[in-house]
């Protein structure tokens, strides 16, 4: 949604500035069932009628396009951007860029499920990504700072970056729920393309006993990927890098306990990163290629009384390197709810979030 800047330095009409943000996406999913079948399993020989249970066998196809676009625009400079009007509203010139982000992926999965509590899946993702920069004219950076970074032979400003990449991604998962043990095992593996080598499993093991009151939880990631294209690539007015990052390495491991009647969760995670990377005190990107070790603890309790909700949770971190990733060590979330019936049918609900 455009974000328009009325000013008393002699911007009069709100056309003139622009600094804009959108964001379209869309998702088609099609399920092709290639097989239906009647199975009949016996649950004691001496019964006459048996158990039915369905056999799965389909096709997914999963079709998506994103768009992110940001636009800075300043139609009369001479009052603005050349004036120094927008350093105490943007606290920098820093802004004057535009980014236009697109991605499509065409995703096809092929699935088998024998019967209830177990079912398969493997498949092949394609997607396409395309990223535009565009430097303006009133740029603060001088040519000799642009001419380190030729692109596309343009050696002057203003200019356009233009970078389309594609990606193949393997594409398979197990579900199989056994008693009151529940597992989802998923594995994705970049076959081709700017992310080649990307590597991402996922396990994660449920128990759910048979009153599912109560649900036990742990989960599983190991993952090895290339760094975002954004901490290798960015050419804009202020800020030009291009990097070759080594991939990130992470390994996180969640434990969650859920008490349905008593309203209470608790959770504890820690994760084991190498090569995360981060921005500077100048904000560029760097590599941090030491091992980094990040815990963190909750605990979440809602309560009710009379017409009054509450919603608690406390949140307990810490992070072996601070300057990496800065979280803060304590941390409390409040959310109260007020509910009641003025008249009938109409539910008049207050909120407050500390």
């Amino acid at each position: 949604m455009p974000t328009i800047y009325q000013d008393n330095n002699g911007k009069t009409d709100n056309s003139d500035v622009r600094n804009t943000f959108k964001n379209m996406s869309f998702e088609w999913v099609n399920d092709i069932n290639l097989l239906s079948v009647l199975n009949t399993r016996t649950i004691d020989s001496t019964e006459i009628d048996s158990v039915p249970s369905k056999m799965k066998f389909g096709l997914l196809v999963i079709t998506g396009y994103e768009r992110n676009k940001r636009i800075f625009v300043d139609n009369n400079p001479s009052t603005g951007i050349n004036n120094n009007f927008y350093d105490t509203v943007y606290f920098d010139d820093v802004t004057f860029d535009s980014l236009n982000y697109r991605k499509f992926y065409n995703s096809l999965r092929l699935y088998f499920s024998p019967y209830k509590g177990l079912s398969a899946y493997f498949g092949m993702t394609n997607e396409w990504n395309r990223y535009s920069f565009h430097v303006r004219d009133y740029s603060v950076d001088s040519k000799e700072e642009i001419n380190k970074y030729p692109v596309n032979n343009n050696q002057y400003i203003p200019f356009t970056y233009i970078h389309p990449f594609s990606n193949t991604v393997l594409n398979s998962g197990l579900k199989l729920s056994f008693y009151n043990l529940h597992w989802d095992i998923s594995a994705n593996y970049t076959l081709a393309g700017y992310n080649q080598n990307d590597v991402d499993l996922n396990g994660k093991l449920n128990f759910i006993p048979t009153s599912e009151k109560i649900i036990a939880s742990a989960a599983l990631t190991l993952a090895s990927e290339k760094p975002s294209y954004l901490f290798e690539n960015y050419y804009s007015n202020n800020f030009i890098w291009k990097n070759n990052f080594s991939p990130t390495t992470r390994m996180h491991l969640s434990i969650n306990f859920t008490h349905s009647p008593k309203k209470f969760e608790t959770e504890g995670n820690y994760a084991l990163l190498r090569g995360v990377v981060y921005f500077d005190t100048n904000a560029f990107p760097k590599q941090y290629n030491e091992e980094l070790q990040v815990f963190s603890g909750s605990v979440k309790k809602d309560f009710k009384f009379w017409k009054i909700n509450s919603l608690n949770k406390i949140t307990l971190q810490y992070v072996s390197n601070s300057t990496v990733i800065d979280l803060p060590t304590l941390f409390f979330r409040i959310q109260l709810f007020f509910n009641n019936v003025c008249i009938s049918n109409l539910l008049v609900e207050s909120f407050l979030q500390i």
